[in-house]
C-alpha cells in the first residue's frame, strides 16, 4: 500500500516509524525546495540533525535525485556532504526534466535496496508521482522550503498543487 504524507518540513517526518513499522531503510530526497531553498546549497542544521537521527533509527542509505543541471554538480555534492548522502543522481537525458521512476530504480540498484525498503521526500506533487510510479511504499510531500522558485514551477505547478492539497485534506 502506498502512503503519501503531507508535512510542513522534512523535520516533521517520523523516520523511526518509517523504519520500525514500515521497513524503510533507504530515503531518497529531492533537493531544491525540500532540503534547501532554490539555488542555495545550504541545508539547515535542524534538517541535518534530523537525518543523522534517522540513521540512528536504522536508515542505512540516503540518496538525492535531482533535475539540477550537471553544471551545478558542486552544489549537489555540497548538499550530499552536509546530510551524509550515500549517492546522488542527475538526469541522464533531456527528457528527465523531473526525477522519474528510472532514476529512482537506478539509485536503488546501485545501493542494493528494493523499492519496498525505500521512502521518497519531495516538495512537488510530480516528485511524489515519480516515487509512486517507482512503486515506493512511503512518500512525504513537504511544503516548499523558501519562497524562491523556477518560473515554470511558480506559474504552473504551484497553483495546481495548492488545489490538490486542499482537496486531499
Amino acid at each position: 500500500m502506498t502512503v503519501i504524507e503531507q508535512v510542513p518540513a522534512v523535520t516533521a517526518i517520523d523516520f523511526q516509524t518509517w523504519h520500525t513499522t514500515h521497513g524503510i531503510t533507504t530515503l531518497l530526497f529531492d533537493i531544491e525546495g525540500t532540503l534547501t531553498q532554490w539555488a542555495d546549497p545550504a541545508v539547515d542544521q535542524e534538517t541535518i540533525d534530523h537525518l543523522a537521527t534517522a540513521r540512528s533509527y536504522g536508515i542505512a542509505h540516503i540518496g538525492l535525485v535531482t533535475n539540477i543541471n550537471l553544471k551545478y554538480k558542486a552544489r549537489v555534492e555540497h548538499v550530499a556532504r552536509q546530510i551524509d548522502a550515500d549517492i546522488y543522481r542527475f538526469p541522464t537525458n533531456f527528457l528527465e526534466r523531473k526525477p522519474g521512476a528510472r532514476m529512482i530504480h537506478s539509485i536503488l540498484r546501485e545501493l542494493g535496496a528494493s523499492p519496498e525498503q525505500c521512502g521518497f521526500i519531495g516538495d512537488k506533487y510530480v516528485d511524489v508521482l515519480a516515487a509512486r510510479n517507482a512503486r515506493l511504499p512511503r512518500m512525504a510531500w513537504v511544503d516548499r522550503y523558501g519562497t524562491a522558485d523556477q518560473w515554470f514551477d511558480r506559474a504552473v505547478y504551484r497553483h495546481v498543487e495548492r488545489r490538490l492539497k486542499r482537496n486531499a485534506k
